[in-house]
This record gives C-alpha cells, sequence and structure tokens, in this order.
C-alpha cells in the first residue's frame, strides 16, 4: 500500500519538475487557468520546484513507511 503511494507521489513530482503552471492538470495545486488575474501571467511559465521536492520527500517517507511495515516481529528470546 505504502509502496504504491511512494510510485504515484513519484509520478506527481516529475509532472511538477518538468510541468509548467500552464500544462499542469487542473486537480493539482499550482494550476494556472487563462481567466485568472493578468498580473499573474509571470506564474504561467514556471515549473512549481517546491511541490516537486515535497512530493519526492513525502515518497521517501512512504518507501520508509512501507520498509517497516514488511519487518517481521521479532519476539523476545
Amino acid at each position: 500500500m505504502f509502496a504504491l503511494l511512494a510510485v504515484g507521489l513519484t509520478i506527481v513530482g516529475l509532472v511538477y519538475l518538468t510541468t509548467t503552471a500552464v500544462k499542469l492538470p487542473s486537480y493539482l495545486p499550482g494550476h494556472y487557468e487563462r481567466a485568472h488575474a493578468a498580473g499573474h501571467l509571470a506564474q504561467a511559465h514556471k515549473h512549481h520546484v517546491k511541490l516537486g521536492l515535497l512530493s519526492f520527500v513525502l515518497a521517501i517517507g512512504a518507501l520508509a513507511a512501507a520498509w517497516y511495515s514488511a519487518v517481521p516481529d521479532r519476539e523476545p528470546r
């Protein structure tokens, strides 16, 4: 379960780093619509690096959770 979450977050991170705000899917935060105020036009052509890095960090956390949930419990001697 956590491994699938990590794969999904990695894909979202790659989308954020490789796609400008105009071309982001509308369901992702940071999407720019042409109907927004004209003063925000400079925001339309930038990549969301912080959101991409955040999703990579969350993916690493999900991988750690997957690792620790897969470790069998040891019984005391």
